[in-house]
């Protein structure tokens, strides 16, 4: 089968080559893709800068039909339509595993991170962390359904929101587009931020209601005036990673607010930390999603209240992965998805 490979460590190593077909083992199923979006995490592994073992195959955020199924799989059939976690592995008895976090698990494979993943025309996934996607959601979309995770455990699992909170998301990418709907479904104020060369995604945001802000020097006045909220706001997530972005969430929020960290940054940096003191604040991260998320995500789907509209803004076939990736790293639009149908 064909399979967009990183072959070697460090910067560049990507190819698209021939390699042989995995078929499932007890508890798994063989899924051929339909489609598998490009993430953050994919362009680091590429730059070498996010540590994943070679060669190996990237993706992990994909949908498909399974062709095929494992012993010991009775919940799910041929020709059923899915999407998946991303655990290929946990211990299942660690403190984090019998928690519900096995994305904390230390023994923890990921797919398409450090065991092969669904740039490729199959993948093999365990049956456990499969889920259907609803009738009316197409196969493309549902290449989102990962995203949505990750959003659904910043919003719903790590942070209490309340109708009367007024809220932050900093970040447009498609992690910051499905959070702040999520914020907005659970009944609190919300304003999207990111720079003025974003126009085109904040755009997207407004079509779904959510108001917006656009600034490559954004005055934390200005932000606390729009949500009529002069003492700072209740929550603040941060999905860019930016520097500038996590001080500025900091000095948004009212005593006694919290800061949802997600995105990752690319290395330390200083903060003034007798700030969060003398508000209190906490700062509380987000890494990823449990399996727990899911379900919120897919409840979310089939109920109709998130908008997939106008978040994939790209589509490629394998063939074009070269231009892909350089359409992804160069961010010209929102979410970038390679398709197979």
């Amino acid at each position: 089968m064909l399979a967009i490979v990183k072959s070697s460590p460090g910067p560049g190593g990507l190819e698209l080559k021939e390699v042989p077909e995995k078929y499932p083992g007890s508890g798994e199923v063989k899924v051929k893709v339909a489609a598998c979006g490009i993430c953050g995490t994919d362009l680091k592994i590429v730059k070498g800068e996010f540590p994943a073992p070679t060669p190996i195959i990237l993706g992990h955020e994909f949908s498909g039909t399974i062709i095929q199924v494992g012993p010991d799989v009775s919940n799910l059939n041929i020709g059923d339509r899915v999407t998946s976690e991303t655990d290929a592995y946990y211990c299942g008895v660690c403190s984090n595993c019998r928690s519900g976090d096995p994305q904390l698990c230390s023994q923890r494979k990921g797919i398409g991170t450090s065991s092969d993943g669904a740039f490729a025309q199959y993948v093999v996934v365990p049956a456990s962390g499969v889920h259907k996607l609803p009738d009316f959601l197409d196969l493309i979309s549902g290449s989102l359904c990962e995203p949505l995770s990750v959003a659904c455990h910043a919003v719903l699992e790590q942070a209490d929101l309340r109708p009367h909170h007024k809220v932050v998301v900093i970040g447009v990418g498609a992690l910051g587009l499905l959070a702040a709907q999520v914020v907005k479904i659970s009944g609190s104020q919300v304003i999207l931020m990111g720079l003025e060369r974003h126009e085109a995604r904040l755009e997207v945001a407004r079509r779904w209601g959510i108001p917006t802000l656009a600034s490559n020097s954004p005055e934390g006045k200005e932000i606390l005036k729009m949500l009529d909220s002069p003492e700072g706001v209740d929550y603040v997530f941060e999905f860019s990673g930016q520097e500038d972005s996590f001080r500025l969430g900091v000095n948004l929020l009212r005593k006694k607010g919290a800061l949802i960290q997600t995105g990752f940054f690319h290395g330390p940096f200083s903060v003034d930390f007798n700030l969060i003191i003398n508000k209190e604040l906490k700062i509380i991260t987000s890494r990823g999603k449990r399996p727990s998320s899911w379900y919120l995500a897919l409840n979310l789907l089939k109920r109709k209240t998130i908008n997939l509209e106008g978040i994939i803004t790209h589509t490629f076939s394998l063939f074009d992965w070269d231009e892909a990736f350089s359409c992804a790293q160069k961010k010209g639009g929102v979410k970038v998805v390679f398709t197979f149908e």
